[in-house]
């Protein structure tokens, strides 16, 4: 289903920066992402694909679930976002992921079919 995420100035501001794989899923669009997602499964971003991965316990991750690639949009914020000894200098966007509904959340209209 494709569906509309809006990563907000919250989003921005309480996102990760920090390299590694708590990165991956703290930053703005992984933030933004899981509001999306019902609660046992968690969007793994980086600069090639966002990944949903299974939590069995908040600590314990499992296989991924789905994989996709990012748009060329997604990439050039999360590079900006990432740059180093520099403000961030992103702005709230949004964008159209597709992701199975088996995933998300009941609340979610698709905007396509």
């Amino acid at each position: 289903m494709k569906i509309r995420i809006h990563v907000t100035e919250k989003d921005i501001r309480e996102g990760s920066t920090k390299h590694g794989y708590m990165r991956c899923l703290c930053c703005p669009i992984a933030r933004a992402i899981n509001r999306k997602l019902k609660p046992e499964y968690r969007a793994h971003v980086t600069e090639a694909s966002v990944a949903i991965k299974l939590t069995e316990k908040p600590e314990t991750w499992s296989a991924t679930v789905v994989s996709m690639p990012v748009t060329k949009t997604i990439r050039e914020f999360i590079l900006r976002y990432d740059e180093k000894n520099s403000p961030v200098k992103v702005k709230p966007t949004n964008f159209i992921v597709e992701i199975p509904s088996t995933y998300l959340k009941s609340n979610d209209t698709p905007l396509f079919n």
